[in-house]
Parts: structure tokens; sequence; C-alpha cells
């Protein structure tokens, strides 16, 4: 897409003579970014949200903005520009049940289209895996989240410490409890990508960090004291100090049915067949066409409910996960891999089945309960 683009303060917006196809904005919460969305779609300029992180419970229902008018007002509710740009389904949801089902789009989030994921590896004999310890860049909005937060840090690192620990942490948390690291804090120094490419597992208090983690392909487990709704849930929850040992044993030896429910949980999160730029360049080039027609006409702007052709309604498929033999490793038969002695098998067992005294005798059963009916 062939564009101008420029940024604009939000009290910009207000200015009579300001003139756009489309506006962009990540965040409505400034009372001059929400009154010029309002002015914008009165003037039939359409806006676009393009959402840069995760909906999170505390940011919901527990943000100052919820005591009074003088704090501000709730988030996402209702969503003021046109149209929203979700991440994936689940935050669609979470949106849609705002009063927000017309505004959302799911497109995936450009910012996840160049991530690589890393393939798994054995630690050397002797050496411990690396864990990153991470929070998101707010990692509360009232003194009690923040410490929450800083308790369960404490206790996380406490752990660590001990012999038994199978992790050595980098940490990565945000400055109201950078604290915790001791001076060894990595937050704002080095890249989270790079982080991602060097460490084993990652534990995170609500944040779009666990997205980033999903999507490298490492365990992720959600830590949080509050014990919270999660708007995105993990494979491994750790919400007391007493479940830190069970649960970084398992990050170290990650199950397969668990990294089976993590990449579930991935898709359900974040559209990620396939890059999102273009779809969210397809929503952005609707929406200026839209814009336009409706100022020519000097009509109301008007956006029907789903712009993008969902044509990914149906579930992700991540069959490439089902290792059968080591979601069942009870079951010796998933050992089996040679398809031509498998196939030659079945054929004997099929003749046997219909020459079986038992198979006869059963299907003549079966026949007598038919005609008694």
């Amino acid at each position: 897409m062939d564009a101008d683009c420029r940024s604009v303060s939000p009290p910009g917006l207000l200015d009579p003579d300001f003139k756009a196809d489309l506006v962009i904005v990540n965040d409505e919460t400034w009372p001059f970014c929400a009154a010029g969305l309002a002015e914008l779609h009165r003037r039939s300029i359409p806006s676009l949200h393009l959402a840069d992180g995760i909906a999170e419970w505390r940011n919901t229902w527990e943000n100052p903005r919820q005591a009074s008018d003088n704090e501000g007002m709730p988030l996402f509710q209702p969503i003021l520009a046109d149209k929203i740009a979700c991440m994936g389904w689940s935050q669609a949801r979470v949106l849609a049940s705002l009063g927000n089902a017309e505004k959302c789009e799911v497109t995936g989030s450009p910012r996840y289209d160049s991530i690589v994921r890393k393939e798994l590896c054995e630690t050397p004999a002797g050496k411990k895996k690396k864990l990153l310890i991470t929070t998101a860049q707010s990692p509360g909005f009232t003194p009690d989240h923040i410490e929450s937060v800083r308790c369960s840090l404490n206790d996380l690192k406490s752990y660590l410490r001990g012999k038994q620990a199978p992790f050595e942490a980098i940490w990565r948390v945000a400055d109201e409890v950078a604290e915790v690291a001791g001076g060894a804090n990595t937050f704002g120094r080095v890249p989270l990508q790079d982080q991602m490419q060097v460490v084993d597992a990652v534990i995170s208090t609500p944040s779009s960090v666990q997205v980033d983690a999903m999507m490298s392909g490492l365990p992720v487990a959600l830590l949080d004291f509050g014990n919270r709704p999660a708007f995105v849930p993990a494979a491994w929850t750790i919400t007391a100090a007493e479940q830190l040992g069970p649960t970084l044993r398992m990050l170290a030896d990650p199950s397969p049915q668990r990294m089976l429910y993590q990449e579930m949980v991935l898709h359900d999160t974040l559209e990620c067949r396939g890059p999102a730029t273009p779809r969210v360049l397809a929503l952005a080039g609707g929406m200026i066409e839209s814009g336009r027609q409706a100022r020519l006409a000097g009509k109301a702007l008007s956006f029907p409910a789903r712009m993008l052709e969902q044509v990914m309604n149906e579930p992700a498929r991540v069959e490439y996960l089902l290792a059968m033999d080591q979601l069942h490793p009870a079951h010796s038969v998933f050992r089996l891999d040679d398809r031509v002695a498998l196939q030659a098998e079945l054929g004997h067992l099929r003749k046997a089945m219909q020459t079986s005294l038992v198979q006869k005798i059963y299907r003549k059963l079966c026949q007598l309960g038919v005609r008694q009916r």
C-alpha cells in the first residue's frame, strides 16, 4: 500500500483542518485521543485501533479508571475507534463481550510476523538451563498489584538460589520491581527476541511476552499470585509459592501433552496462520475506501460487522505436534512406524476377523437383533 504516513499528536485530531484517509491508534485512554476519535467519526474519517498487546483482567476491571470519572474511563468499554485489529480469536471474544462485537476484526499482529521458532535441545550434562523471567512493561495498575508481583518474583528468586533449582535466571522485569533482579535486569538493554533464542523456558506475569514465548516455541508459565482470570491462559500456572518447585521441574522437561495445549492456546490468542501484515493492510484499505465514499456522498461513516473475509473460521490445525508415541508412551502400538509391515499386519487381521468363529456368531446375533426390531 502506497501511503503518505505522518505522526499526529492526539490534540491534533481535533484540529478542524486535519485531513486524513485513515487514522491508526494504539491507545484510547488519553482524553484528547478519545475526543479526537469521536470527532474523526463525525467527519467520516475512519480510525483503526491496532492493538499492540493483550487484553488483561487487571487493566480491564481493576485499573483506577474504574473507580470514578476523575480517574478516566474504563478501558475498551466501548472501543472508540471504528475498528480494532484483534490479535486473535480469544482476544476478539473478550473485546466483543464488552460491547464491541461489530468493531472486532481478527488480523493477527504484524509484530509477530518475523519471529523464528526455536528448536528445543538438550542441555549439556552438569549445566543448568536458562529461564527468562519477565513482567509486563506496566507490572500493575495499583500499589497492591505491584506489591503482589514483587512478592511473587522474590519467592521465585529465593527458590532459584537453591541447589535443586533446574534453571539459572535471566531477568527482564519492569522498573517498578527491578530491585528484585539485583542489578542483573536486562529490561530495555537486550532485545526480547534475542533472549528468546538463548533461553529454554519463560516465566511471565500476564503480558504479551506470553505470546512471544509461545510463538518462539518455548514452554511458558504464567506467574500470577493474584490468581485472577487469565484472558490468555498458559499450560503452566503459578499462583502460590509452593507451586514453584513442581512447575519449574515441569518446565525443565516439558511434556508433549502440555506443549500441545500451549500450541492450541497460541492459535486461539494469535492468528498466526500466515503473516498478519497483509490482513491489516486489507482492512486498512477497505476502511479508507469506505471513508472516501462516505465523504463524497455526504453520508455518515459506517462499516459492515465483518470487513475481512474470514477464510480461517475453522479451528487451527496443530497436528504437527501430535507425536502419538510421546503423547501416549504407555501404548506400545504407537511406537510401530514401519508402514509396510503395519499394512501387512492389518491385512492379516482383517482376514482373521472375517473367518473368526466369534466374529461370525457376533454378526449373526446382530442380524437377529435387527430382525426383532
